[in-house]
C-alpha cells in the first residue's frame, strides 16, 4: 500500500470517528493528527496528494492567481 492509500484510508476512517465534524474542521484535524513520522519525503508528498483530493485544492491567499480559471 502506498502512502496516498494509506492516508486516504486514514482520512476516512477520521471521518468515521468525527461524523460531528465539519468539511474545514476534519481537514484542520487531519493536518494536525498527521499519521506518519516526519514531514518529509515521499510519505508527506503522499499525505499531501490524499489531503488535496479528500479536501480540495485551496488558494494561499488573495493575490495567489488561480491558473484554472481564465477569469482570474
Amino acid at each position: 500500500m502506498s502512502w496516498y492509500t494509506s492516508t486516504l484510508a486514514w482520512i476516512d476512517e477520521q471521518r468515521l470517528k468525527n461524523p460531528d465534524m465539519a468539511l474545514e474542521e476534519l481537514k484542520n484535524h487531519s493536518s494536525k493528527k498527521y499519521p506518519f513520522h516526519g514531514r518529509y519525503g515521499s510519505a508527506y508528498k503522499g499525505f499531501l496528494k490524499a489531503m488535496r483530493e479528500r479536501f480540495g485544492y485551496t488558494k494561499r491567499n488573495d493575490y495567489q492567481k488561480d491558473i484554472f480559471n481564465e477569469e482570474s
